[in-house]
C-alpha cells in the first residue's frame, strides 16, 4: 500500500475548507439527492460524497456504506485530491500497489472498484470527491468518467454556496453584535443625561424650569428604554411593547411614587419606526398622569391595555382613576406641549387618538395600524 502524497498547498486547501463551513455538518436533501442519483446513473451500490480534512476523510452524503469517516492515510479520495483535474479511475484495487494492502481492500468492507472525481472550489482546491465503489471489478469508459465530472461540479457548486451562506451568516452575526452594542452606548449615554438632568432638578429652585428639566428627563427615559429592550433583545428589527411598557411603569414609580398598575398586553412585537413615537407617546401620557392627576386622590391607579384588531390594527388604553381634567382647556384645543406632541406624534404612525376625563379618572384610547 502506497499512502496519498500530501500535497506542498495542503494547508492553505484545508483553510480553504474550513471556510465552507462543510465538516461535522448534519444531512442536506441537496447533497443526498446526488449521492442517490449518481450511484443510481452508474449503477453502483455504494456512492459518497467526501471531504479530506487534515488528518481524516469524513463523509458528507453517502449510499450503500455505513461509515462516516476513515484517517486520510488510507483514504482513496486523498489519492484522488492530488490531481484535480482528473477523475481517480481504479479497476481492480487488489491489483494495484497504491491500495492493494489497504485495510479497506483487506477486510470489510472490500473495495474493489474505486471512481473518484474532486470538489473543486472557486479557489481552485481539491476539497473532496464525489466517490463510487463496487465490490467487484468494473470498467469505466470515458463517457462516464464526464457524467461523474458533471455531478461533481454540481456538488462544488452545493458547496461553494454553503460556504457565500456561512460568510454571509458570519457578517449578520457580526452586524448584529455591532447593532447591540450601538444600543448599548445610546442608551448608556442617554442614561448620563438623565442623570444630568436629576442632578440639576435637585439644584434648581425655580418651579417652571423643573417642571421643564423633569419633562426632558422622562422623555429621554421613554427612549433609553427602547434601547435598553433592543439590546436585551435577539430581533434588533422589532421591540416586544409589553415588556417595555412593564419596563416604563416600573421606572416611573421609581421616580415619582408607587402606583397599583393593572397591566392587561398582549405579546406583540412592533417594527422600530412604530417603537419609538409610541413610546414617547406612552411617556407623555403616563407622566401626565404621574404629575397631575392623583392629587388628594386615595389608592391611585393606572390601567394599561394593548391588544391587537381586526384589520391588523392595534389599540393601546390608559385609563387612570384620578381627578380629571377640563378636556375643552387641554385636550380638544392642544394648549399643552405635552398633548401637542402626543397628537403629533399619532399622526406620525398613521393613528387616532380620543381622550374622555372626569372627576372620576381619564381615558386615553389610541388606534393604530401595524404596518
Amino acid at each position: 500500500m502506497i499512502k496519498p502524497v500530501i500535497p506542498p498547498n495542503d494547508k492553505e486547501r484545508i483553510e480553504e475548507l474550513l471556510l465552507h463551513g462543510i465538516l461535522d455538518t448534519d444531512p442536506e436533501e441537496e447533497f443526498d439527492a446526488i449521492t442517490k442519483l449518481a450511484a443510481s446513473i452508474f449503477e453502483m451500490p455504494v456512492s459518497f460524497i467526501s471531504i479530506v480534512d487534515e488528518n481524516r476523510q469524513w463523509l458528507k452524503s453517502r449510499v450503500g456504506i455505513d461509515i462516516t469517516e476513515t484517517p486520510r492515510d488510507i483514504s482513496f479520495c486523498a489519492h484522488a485530491i492530488n490531481n484535480p483535474a482528473e477523475v481517480l479511475v481504479v479497476n481492480d484495487a487488489r491489483l494495484d500497489p497504491r491500495f492493494n494492502e489497504n485495510p479497506q481492500v483487506v477486510n470489510e468492507p472490500h473495495l474493489v472498484f474505486y471512481a473518484g472525481a474532486p470538489l473543486i472550489s472557486e479557489d481552485g482546491f481539491a476539497l473532496g470527491t464525489l466517490c463510487l465503489v463496487d465490490f467487484v471489478p468494473r470498467e469505466f469508459p470515458p463517457d462516464k468518467i464526464s457524467q461523474l465530472q458533471i455531478l461533481a461540479a454540481q456538488v462544488a457548486k452545493l458547496l461553494e454556496l454553503k460556504k457565500k451562506n456561512e460568510q454571509l451568516n458570519t457578517r449578520n452575526r457580526e452586524n448584529v453584535q455591532l447593532l447591540k452594542e450601538i444600543h448599548h452606548r445610546v442608551k448608556n449615554n442617554l442614561q448620563i443625561i438623565s442623570s444630568l438632568l436629576n442632578l440639576q432638578i435637585s439644584q434648581s429652585s425655580a418651579p417652571e424650569a423643573m417642571k421643564a428639566l423633569e419633562t426632558s428627563r422622562d422623555r429621554i427615559l421613554a427612549i433609553s428604554l427602547i434601547h435598553q429592550q433592543l439590546y436585551q433583545e435577539k430581533n434588533l428589527e422589532d421591540v416586544n411593547f409589553k415588556n417595555y411598557l412593564t419596563n416604563l411603569i416600573e421606572s416611573f414609580n421609581r421616580i415619582y411614587y408607587t402606583v397599583e398598575n393593572d397591566i392587561n398586553v398582549e405579546e406583540i412585537q412592533l417594527p422600530l419606526d412604530i417603537a419609538v413615537p409610541l413610546s414617547l407617546i406612552v411617556s407623555e401620557l403616563l407622566t401626565n398622569a404621574y404629575k397631575h392627576a392623583f392629587h388628594m386622590v386615595e389608592d391611585p391607579k393606572i390601567t394599561l391595555e394593548f391588544k391587537s384588531i381586526e384589520n391588523d390594527n392595534i389599540t393601546l388604553q390608559i385609563t387612570d382613576n384620578g381627578k380629571g381634567f377640563d378636556l375643552s382647556e387641554k385636550w380638544e384645543n392642544s394648549e399643552t406641549l405635552g398633548f401637542e406632541i402626543v397628537k403629533n406624534l399619532t399622526e406620525q404612525i398613521n393613528g387616532s387618538i380620543s381622550c374622555a376625563s372626569s372627576e372620576r379618572g381619564t381615558y386615553f384610547l389610541l388606534t393604530f395600524p401595524m404596518n
